[in-house]
């Protein structure tokens, strides 16, 4: 376990300790931000550049030698090297950089055949790649495998058209807000110049960093060092809670006015547990039982263990004030209730 917070940087590019990983900053951009589309776009572009330095690597493994730019002219489409060129490094390319690429994924490539597709396919994107992040830690090796040996000259292409044509065409199904002329860059590049290398998308992943990424980062961690439950969860909780209240307060009066003994008239306690225990987590976002043991929410109706020691220290020191503040409202007004003296009417 850690016990320091990950930068927003080591949050989108290397695996880090629940709730502050990838999976949960994509549900908070969901569910808090609605801003998915901003990180979905940010992800695009690092899988793109992976995809083709993996292909790059590809070339240089399929000619027993290392190639020099321009020398791999053959095996690209129309003399295009610029991906090579763009990737190549000195003597040699990094052999690392596939370590965590499977952080990028899901890597898909049956849906990318035809330009018609690629929008179509963007919607179903959000669910699919929150699927993928949430089994990702247990199935980072095997993730990474399955593209290693799946990629071909077109799947490059078939990843710079769904970019365009997903989030930077006007009018497209996800089509995010940025500066024209950044995207008309891109458009002209890939459309005109038929290019597809990383290097083409570098200025908007640059700008969704500073202006859409970076904003949200410090409200991620406020969020996961104060609160374990999901706004779909509270709304929940706060209904039941308000119920609950509701009727504690309705037996309480019902044991006074029809004259109940206070033996009676004490389990009025129960209805008002349920109600202020719900109410107060509603009102913190902040499940007491569930910040004791040490877990979170991380989506709707699903748990896991919070595994980063300062998210944890923070989230029981709040939830234990939390529940003696709910302990002491219960013993509040179950005393009230059950010591006035009945009245039967």
């Amino acid at each position: 376990m850690s016990d320091q917070i990950p930068s927003l940087l080591d949050i989108l590019t290397k695996p880090c300790e629940r709730p502050l990983d990838l999976y949960n900053y994509y549900i908070y951009m969901i569910e808090n931000e609605n801003r998915v589309d901003y990180l979905d776009l940010w992800l695009d572009i690092m899988q793109h550049a992976i995809v083709c330095r993996q292909y790059v690597k590809s070339l240089r493994d399929s000619t027993g030698q290392m190639l020099e730019p321009g020398a791999e002219r053959n095996y690209l489409q129309d003399g295009q090297d610029r991906i090579y060129a763009v990737l190549y490094e000195g003597n040699n390319l990094n052999n690392n950089i596939d370590r965590f690429a499977a952080h990028y994924g899901p890597f898909n490539f049956d849906d990318l055949s035809a330009r018609d597709s690629v929008a179509s396919s963007a919607r179903k994107m959000i669910h699919l790649r929150a699927s993928y992040l949430s089994s990702l830690s247990s199935c980072r090796e095997q993730a990474t495998k399955a593209y290693e040996n799946a990629i071909q000259r077109n799947n490059v292409r078939a990843l710079s058209e769904r970019i365009l044509y997903s989030y930077l065409i006007e009018g497209s199904e996800r089509e995010i807000s940025i500066p024209p002329q950044l995207a008309g860059a891109v458009a002209t590049a890939i459309e005109v110049d038929q290019r597809d290398d990383p290097e083409i998308f570098q200025s908007i992943k640059d700008y969704v960093y500073e202006h859409h990424l970076k904003p949200t980062y410090h409200s991620f961690v406020r969020n996961r060092l104060h609160k374990n439950i999901t706004p779909f969860s509270s709304s929940l909780r706060f209904i039941l809670g308000y119920l609950a209240t509701f009727a504690g307060c309705w037996y309480g009066f019902c044991g006074i006015f029809l004259g109940y003994s206070i033996r009676r008239r004490v389990w009025s306690l129960i209805p008002f547990f349920v109600g202020y225990y719900f109410l107060m987590a509603a009102w913190k976002q902040l499940d007491p039982v569930l910040g004791i043991l040490g877990y979170t929410e991380t989506s709707n109706y699903r748990c896991a263990r919070i595994m980063n020691m300062t998210v944890k220290h923070s989230i029981f020191r709040r939830s234990t004030r939390l529940l003696i503040v709910v302990l002491v409202l219960i013993a509040a007004t179950t005393a009230i209730f059950s010591c006035v003296p009945s009245r039967h009417l």
